[in-house]
């Protein structure tokens, strides 16, 4: 742990919470979704843990992470050996800096806890010059600066001004030096402390201004139930001033004659025994109007004691607000009960997590069906609006045991049974629900079953609502159900998708379209798609649900603030692939593995790519440069990152009932593809491509069942330029989508440029300065460098005609632009 470049292989950049500003408080006290923060990505085990916290202690002994320290001396002695001990019998994370110079560059790409200088001599490192450049960049870093200790009285007065000194320098402790390992030791421990004590003011800022920003109106009580606080969306939808509320109690606003009179008794009773109460209600806007809402109010404990009330409201709309929902719904009485976990919602307005929205709705509708209040027929009705209120939401698996609360209470009269019968199986509301939530199986055509691939039966289908109703209530344990996505699957343009999805195989594929229709999700969708067609599921012997859980971890850590290595890229290569995989020639050539590895070197092929190239970080002497050696740095860290996602939860642990033997091979070929899409080896490929493919015979041997089966060899290769063909596709696709593309990695690589000028580093591809650019030339100079010749390779070993078709077009489109941009150079020229 001696060395920055490995103690900086923990530190990834968080995927979730940069991008949640709608966290409610109620999300963050019940069940609120964290990082992990031992590495920066999002657990799923987490997740469930928090769900069942009840106190504000619970919550804070959830959030363990690792302790970091940056050690600065400029000599490796007793003291710095000391400190080296004591951290490793703590278990925190160290790295190591000899200089300014190196720990400057070290803290500019991650914020340590804690930060121990070596102040004993002025001449080697200036300590407080150092900590003043250190500071602004890590304001809640504690640094401690290590001092010479002395034992003369006589010279104490001048150690206290010194102290002094070193305090306004920004330190925020000293340390005496003493190369004891236990006094060394004690001292990290205080260090830590005082670390978790701005953790959690930085927490505390973090939730309020998640609260501040939320979509739900949020209101805070005290014991008293006295109103003490109320965000912004709070006044903006209630026409209220946290003025005219604040003080006052939180029930006078929902005493209004569309309650029942005695609902505010009935709730104060529940939390005055530390029991949350949930439902759906009314309230009094400022201008007299009475609003419904989903209404859920739960007490906070703090060693035991209540110490605050906490409200959440989400309205619901005027056809909604409208419905003749039962009034009070409380929540079950059983202390015990798990909230669902909270899950991501992406819409235009950004990304926000809701939790239990659902139940909410589910408990609501439930009631009116035990009260007999209305007709089974309005009940139905109620519980398609319960379905359709899904569109709102990014659904976790939890949604399919919701339906089917929702069918018993259906099925639990003749009435409601005979209702659903009489829709017709062409009703668009319907085709909707039912294509939204249950997965069509994909035909197959001769060539599957010439190769004898396994029939998956991990997804089914129907025809109408009753018949896939009926199916999942009655015989639930004899099918699953492909969790194909909610949140965009149940919108309005979820035919588009369905539609789009139907040529997925198709080489003009458009998944720019794509991206557009499932708000920047492409890859769960196509990768649900293609991955079923192609019975991995079966393959690898796990579940659709388990796929959806990896497909989701895996898009949440491609960057969406790439312009071009982001997920739609992923999807874009996972789709080329497929494509390329259900051609005769490799149909013929690879087995199941080969096309199951390759499909998931696909999807993980750049993930967590930072938009810069191996030559940038390289350059910028980066961690990961460090970590891999200069050696395929991006590439490395793509498949390493990709299979520790993978095991880190067995929700989304795709290969847990895989062979290890079979794993291992798997594992391999994965690796060995996504290697083979470093572009500084591209020559060496493609020439090892050309001669293995050239030879006038290939050793092909029969298998049992009459299958040819090819070379190890022979098929790493293919499968190698696969996938380099696949990643560097863009110029093969359609006109309109070849522009997209060499726009976003334009801009990427603008971006890159603006960067190293900067920071005053080399400038790898001076070609791509925005100021100065001339895109067609680069796209021109890049098809004559890299593409034309593989792709011809290519289509020699494998005819695509439409592949060939488009890199023909395309050229000629960039060559007349080019013509253009030289003629008006020229015109701009003559007129100066």
């Amino acid at each position: 742990m001696g060395s920055s470049s490995s103690s900086h292989s923990f530190m990834k950049k968080t995927t979730l919470s940069r991008e949640d500003n709608e966290i409610v408080v109620a999300e963050t006290a019940q069940n609120l979704t964290s990082e992990d923060y031992g590495d920066g990505k999002y657990s799923l085990s987490k997740a469930n843990m928090l769900d069942k916290c009840r106190t504000v202690e619970d919550i804070q002994r959830c959030f363990k992470r690792t302790f970091s320290v940056l050690l600065i001396f400029p000599k490796m002695g007793n003291q710095y050996r000391a400190f080296c001990n004591a951290i490793e019998k703590t278990n925190f994370k160290e790295s190591y800096a000899r200089d300014s110079n190196t720990a400057i560059e070290i803290c500019k790409e991650y914020s340590y806890d804690l930060i121990i200088i070596d102040a004993t001599n002025r001449k080697v490192l200036d300590a407080k010059d150092l900590c003043q450049k250190l500071r602004p960049k890590n304001p809640r870093t504690v640094m401690v600066a290590v001092r010479q200790r002395t034992y003369f009285p006589s010279l104490l007065k001048s150690i206290s001004k010194k102290n002094s000194s070193y305090f306004a320098a920004g330190f925020s402790r000293d340390f005496l030096q003493n190369d004891s390992v236990v006094a060394c030791h004690d001292a990290l421990l205080c260090f830590e402390k005082e670390v978790k004590a701005m953790d959690q003011l930085g927490f505390l800022n973090a939730v309020f201004s998640a609260v501040e920003n939320c979509q739900e109106t949020v209101e805070i009580s005290n014991v008293n139930h006295e109103l003490q606080y109320v965000n912004m969306a709070y006044e903006r939808l209630l026409g209220y001033n946290s003025n005219d509320v604040v003080g006052k109690m939180w029930f006078e606003f929902i005493s209004c004659d569309r309650n029942s009179p005695d609902l505010c008794m009935k709730i104060k009773q529940q939390l005055d025994s530390a029991i949350r109460w949930e439902g759906f209600s009314y309230i009094k806007r400022k201008s007299g109007e009475q609003v419904g809402n989903l209404f859920r109010i739960f007490p906070i404990l703090e060693s035991g004691k209540v110490m605050n009330f906490i409200g959440i409201r989400r309205f619901t709309d005027q056809r909604q607000s409208e419905q003749k929902f039962a009034i009070e719904s409380p929540s079950s009485n059983n202390q015990n009960e798990v909230s669902s976990p909270v899950s991501e919602v992406n819409n235009q307005a950004g990304t926000r997590r809701i939790s239990n929205g659902f139940k909410e709705r589910l408990h609501s509708i439930t009631a009116q069906s035990q009260h007999s209040i209305y007709s089974m027929h309005n009940i139905f009705n109620e519980v398609v609006v319960l379905l359709s209120s899904i569109k709102a939401f990014q659904c976790p698996q939890q949604v399919y045991q919701i339906i089917d609360k929702a069918c018993d209470m259906l099925k639990s009269s003749d009435k409601a049974s005979h209702g659903i019968s009489t829709f017709k199986e062409d009703d668009e509301l319907i085709g909707e629900l039912m294509d939204g939530l249950m997965t069509t199986s994909i035909p197959t055509n001769n060539e599957d079953d010439n190769r004898g691939r396994r029939r998956s039966t991990y997804y089914a289908a129907s025809k109408s609502l009753l018949r896939s109703v009926s199916r999942v209530a009655d015989d639930r344990h004899s099918i699953s159900i492909s969790p194909i996505p909610i949140a965009a699957a149940m919108h309005s343009s979820a035919v588009e998708i369905r539609r789009l999805l139907d040529g997925i195989f198709h080489w003009n594929f458009n998944v720019i379209k794509l991206e557009e229709l499932t708000n920047k999700r492409p890859l769960l969708y196509a990768g649900l798609k293609i991955f079923q067609a192609f019975e991995v599921y079966a393959f690898l012997n796990t579940d659709a649900a388990t796929f959806k859980n990896w497909l989701d971890v895996i898009e949440l850590n491609y960057s969406a603030q790439n312009p071009y290595h982001n997920s739609t890229h992923a999807a874009d290569v996972l789709q080329a692939a497929a494509s390329l995989c259900r051609q005769e020639k490799i149909v013929e050539i690879l087995d199941d593995m080969d096309v199951v590895s390759t499909l998931i070197a696909a999807a993980i092929h750049d993930l967590d790519h930072p938009g810069k190239t191996n030559s940038f970080l390289i350059n910028s002497s980066h961690k990961l440069a460090i970590l891999y050696n200069d050696v395929s740095v991006l590439e490395n860290h793509h498949t390493a990152l990709a299979f520790r996602l993978t095991f880190k939860d067995n929700t989304a642990n795709i290969f847990q009932r895989v062979e290890k033997d079979e794993y291992r091979v798997l594992r391999q070929q994965i690796i060995d593809m996504v290697l083979a899409t470093d572009m500084t080896k591209h020559f060496d490929y493609l020439n090892r491509f050309n001669d293995v493919i050239r030879r006038p015979s290939i050793d092909v041997s029969i298998g049992i069942t009459g299958v040819k089966i090819y070379p190890v060899e022979f098929r790493t290769v293919v499968k190698r330029m696969l996938i380099k063909c696949c990643d560097v596709s863009n110029p093969t696709r359609p006109l309109d989508a070849c522009i997209v593309w060499a726009r976003r990695i334009a801009e990427e690589y603008f971006r890159q440029t603006d960067e190293e000028k900067a920071r005053g580093l080399q400038v790898v591809m001076p070609v791509f300065d925005r100021a100065k650019c001339n895109l067609p030339k680069t796209q021109i100079s890049f098809m004559n460098l890299f593409i034309i010749n593989m792709m011809d390779s290519w289509n020699d070993f494998c005819p695509m005609e439409d592949l060939m078709h488009n890199l023909e077009t395309n050229f000629e489109y960039w060559q007349q632009e080019e013509s253009a941009t030289k003629e008006k150079a020229g015109k701009v020229s003559h007129v100066t």
